[in-house]
């Protein structure tokens, strides 16, 4: 299981190393298999790891956890705060340049980070939320009281909508 940020400049074929729990210590070379990522959740996705060469104590069935190399990226923020939820998948309110008015705009999630990493986005209790899609850089999105602001934009909209209909 892999973090979809974690997909950012993985290439197939990618060298990492295995490290089981029951041979704490033993490292088990292993290859991105060419298989597609597989959905787990909203943030996270399947991969496949191919054994390279097996270490005595490594078996197909062992758990642990993969170590792959350090690489720089660049990754897109947003205040965990900022996220909403629907049956559709997660968004925010956007804000478009010089206007007062917000848009639903979907977005798709990689990592939550903890607040430790978020530290100077939104305070000490807050963390943030990796944004993989659906928001560029510097584009402006509603942080505080984002649930009810949108409850108030849902239920004008609504409102409207009656409104449409008995005229």
């Amino acid at each position: 299981m892999l973090h979809k940020d974690d997909l950012v400049g993985l290439a197939a074929g990618e060298r990492a190393l295995f490290l089981g729990t029951t041979a704490p210590g033993a490292a088990t070379p292993v290859h991105l298999s060419p298989d597609p990522p597989s959905p787990w959740d909203g943030s996270t996705v399947q991969v496949h790891f191919q054994i390279d060469r097996r270490v005595p104590t490594t078996k197909k069935e062992d758990t642990g956890w993969l170590e792959l190399a350090p690489r720089p990226r660049e990754l897109l923020v947003v205040p965990s705060s900022a996220v909403l939820y629907s049956g559709e998948g997660a968004y925010v309110l956007a804000a478009p340049p010089h206007s007062h008015t917000f848009t639903r705009r979907p977005i798709d999630m990689g990592r939550i980070l903890d607040s430790g990493y978020a530290a100077g986005l939104s305070g000490d209790h807050f963390g943030a939320i990796v944004v993989l899609s659906g928001l560029e850089e510097g584009e402006q999105v509603v942080v505080g009281d984002a649930f009810f602001l949108d409850a108030e934009r849902r239920l004008q909209a609504a409102q409207g909508n009656a409104a449409e209909v008995v005229q």
